[in-house]
This record gives C-alpha cells, structure tokens and sequence, in this order.
C-alpha cells in the first residue's frame, strides 16, 4: 500500500511536495489545475518540481481538474475543455506518472436526455482515453453519487473503453449508500481497480475530513479493499491548510491498515 496526498493548487507545487515527503508520504497526487498548478505553469516551474520530486524521493499519480465539464452540450466548448484536460494529462505525464484521473462531469444535469449525456460522456472519455495511451498513461474514471454516472452507466463505459480503470473515492460513495455503498463499488468494479481516494464526512457532504472526523467505517473499509486485494495507491484528499490533520489522518489510516 502507498499513500499520497493531493496538493493545493492554491500553492506552490515543488512547495507541496517537499511538505509532502517530510511527512513521510508515498507519493503526491498531483491535481493540474488553476490557479497555481495548471500546465503552463507547471511548465514554467519544471526544473523546480523535478528537483523536490528527486529530493523527496516522490512518485507522481495525476489528477485533471473537478470543475472541467468534458461533457458540454455546445461542442465548441466541450472541444476546448477536452484540449485543457489533454494538457492536463499530459502535465503530469512529464513529470512520472502512469496513471491520471478524471472527476465526476455536473453537465449530467443539463443535457435534455439522458442517454444525450451518456453518449457525449463516452464520446469524451474516449477522446481522453486515446491522448492518454499515446502517453502510456493510464486513465481512471472516478465516480461520485449515483446521479452523476450510476454503477450500470460506468459499466457501460468500461465496456467500451477496456482498458480504462477506476478510481474509487470512499468519501463519495459513502455519501451515495453509507458503508454498504463503498462495499458495492468495491466488490462490483474490483477488477478496475487501480486508484483510491480517502476522507470522511457526515454521509451528507463531501467535506474531507481527517479518517475518523466523520461516520464512515474505516476498519469495514480497509477490511473491504483488502478482501478486494488492492495494496495499490491509496489517497487521502484531506483539504486543510492545518498540516497537522493531513498528519492525523495518514497516522490513522496506517494503524487501521496494520490492524485489519
């Protein structure tokens, strides 16, 4: 099992990073977006992160912007987006990583149909798919609650692009079933699995908590990747500027992994 954490792109990179592996992390999760961290500028700063990713002995797992709507119902605009998402992608390909992710797309809620939605969804991930195995990289499809892409839909997807894989974020899927969701999606997409995501919240918000600050079963949880077989990379998306919670939740994941 290696454990990362997913920088502010609030701040400096090669900053994060070097925070990062002073906390004795596997790993950063290196998210390519606005305002700090977005291609141009990790472009621009190249020497810099390669550097703290030699220093700290980092490995990179990429992460595309939440916000980008690949999806678009105006196919000018979804065309810009998914040029943005490949300079993403890119991005963090150039600086070591094999596998990177896509979030959740919130024009679920506004094409007419939809099986609309699911058609130019596809249409995207595959356009994606394709710029990312031209990089030797690896795309991961990562879920929220239902009414964003439903198990059967992702399914769907999967069929279509075999050598996608999935990301399973514990703390949206908690928020989509409780305990037994993240069960689900584990036992359901085990042989996609090539990603996780780590935080708590209240069942109700996607709020990022510390692991045990919120109502999710982390025992149950680890308990359930295990029987999974996953040991792979496992992200705690912890949104703090206190840097003594990110080191609560790592100490905390870690004995709960030990133990189970």
């Amino acid at each position: 099992m290696m454990l990362g954490a997913m920088n502010n792109p609030n701040k400096s990179v090669a900053k994060e990073i070097a925070r990062f592996g002073e906390l004795g992390f596997d790993y950063i999760d290196l998210t390519a977006e606005a305002p700090q961290a977005t291609p141009e500028l990790l472009q621009k700063h190249e020497k810099q992160i390669q550097d703290a990713l030699s220093t700290t002995k980092l490995k990179v797992v990429g992460h595309t912007p939440w916000f980008m709507e690949i999806s678009h119902p105006y196919e000018s605009i979804r065309k810009a987006v998914l040029a943005e998402m490949t300079a993403s992608i890119s991005a963090c390909a150039r600086f070591g990583a094999e596998k990177v992710g896509i979030h959740p797309d919130p024009m679920a809620f506004i094409h007419p149909s939809r099986d609309k939605f699911l058609s130019v969804y596809s249409d995207s991930v595959a356009e994606l798919n394709s710029h990312a195995k031209d990089l030797g990289v690896t795309l991961l499809i990562e879920t929220y609650e239902d009414k964003f892409l439903k198990p059967d839909e992702l399914e769907k997807i999967f069929l279509r692009l075999p050598d996608t894989r999935f990301t399973l974020d514990l703390g949206h899927a908690f928020l989509n079933g409780g305990d037994a969701s993240i069960e689900r999606n584990m036992k359901r997409f085990a042989d996609r699995l090539l990603h996780v995501h780590a935080s708590d919240n209240n069942g109700k918000e996607d709020l990022h908590l510390p692991i045990g600050a919120g109502k999710i079963n982390w025992e149950k949880a680890v308990k359930a990747l295990k029987a999974a077989g996953y040991d792979g990379t496992i992200t705690l998306e912890i949104f703090s500027n206190d840097t003594e919670y990110l080191q609560i939740g790592k100490r905390k994941f870690e004995e709960i992994w030990r133990s189970c």
